[in-house]
């Protein structure tokens, strides 16, 4: 199916097909038969893509969902993971998504990660900063 179902339906006399009038029916043509309306029928609108920030934002939410379950069942190998593909992911989005000092705060844990050697220690030092970004892209997104 390329779209949504258009209804048809017998009103006032006449045959609609979604908000359109069927003016003629039926017409054979070589490959299947024509039915002639009196407008044109298009696909409603695709929804309104979404500001940078809140593309962002989306992205730290959909990393602190799949993180914190991961932490709480002990894997936080796996959950600092999940973190640090983010915050790397964020770094690199362009300069209207992010603004410098949130870009600084998660190249800054980016770093910091290097010299720790516990995976629980790594999660929590991605998720203090992917938190205050989050505090800011929420105020961006509004």
């Amino acid at each position: 199916m390329l779209g949504p179902s258009l209804g048809i339906k017998f009103d006032d006399g006449r045959v609609k097909i979604g908000t359109a009038n069927l003016v003629t029916a039926d017409i054979p043509a070589s490959n299947g038969t024509i039915h002639v309306i009196d407008s044109v029928l298009l696909p409603p609108a695709p929804p309104a893509e979404a500001s940078g920030p809140m593309k962002a934002l989306k992205l730290v939410e959909l990393a602190m969902e799949h993180g914190v379950p991961l932490f709480n069942a002990g894997q936080t190998e796996a959950c600092k993971a999940v973190y640090e593909v983010a915050a790397e992911a964020l770094v690199s989005m362009p300069v209207s998504m992010l603004t410098t000092n949130d870009r600084d705060k998660l190249t800054r844990a980016l770093t910091q990660i290097k010299g720790q050697t516990s995976a629980r220690k790594q999660a929590w030092t991605l998720r203090h900063a992917l938190d205050a970004v989050r505090g800011n892209l929420d105020v961006a997104a509004d």
